[in-house]
């Protein structure tokens, strides 16, 4: 999968939405070096450019210049993390939540932040798929509690996801 982001960016390396994925795949592989690659790219582009894009992604940021010893640069892309939970008002608002959480090492808050989260509805595949891969969320596997939510927030998909291909079949649409 990495190698055909990169081979896409390369097509077009104007392709911000491709290189923050190519940025995260290396993030989630725990691959600092070349996340901050990447991450530096899109960052130098976003700020050159003046786009307020991807802000969810600024706390895998952070955690990428954090390991590079940019200290200074990492509690800004932490900051204009924070600001964005605030500011969210989407059914993922606990989600990102609970990587702030998680970030500030509040184990405990992050927890009770995915319970809310495992209460909401109509939210994406790729949340099922990335959730436990986050380094962030590593600490949290620990916690007794963690595995009986990410259950609860997979079944809950999947229900929604039957309930919605019977309605599809149905009308004929699947």
């Amino acid at each position: 999968m990495k190698n055909l982001l990169i081979k896409e960016w390369k097509k077009d390396t104007t392709r911000l939405d491709i290189l923050q994925e190519v940025a995260k795949v290396w993030y989630f592989q725990e691959e600092y070096d070349s996340a901050f690659y990447y991450y530096e790219k899109f960052v130098n582009a976003r700020e050159k450019f003046g786009l307020d894009i991807y802000p969810q992604e600024d706390v895998k940021i952070s955690i990428v210049y954090r390991k590079k010893g940019l200290e200074a640069q990492a509690a800004k892309f932490f900051n204009d993390y924070t600001e964005y939970c605030k500011k969210d008002q989407s059914i993922y608002k606990s989600a990102s939540m609970a990587v702030k959480y998680a970030y500030e090492g509040e184990n405990g808050e992050a927890i009770e932040q995915l319970k809310i989260f495992a209460t909401q509805d109509n939210y994406q595949y790729w949340i099922l798929l990335f959730m436990e891969l986050d380094p962030l969320i590593k600490p949290l596997k620990s916690h007794p509690e963690f595995d009986g939510i990410i259950q609860k927030i997979k079944d809950r998909f999947w229900e929604k996801h039957n309930i919605l291909e019977k309605l599809l079949e149905n009308k004929g649409l699947l």
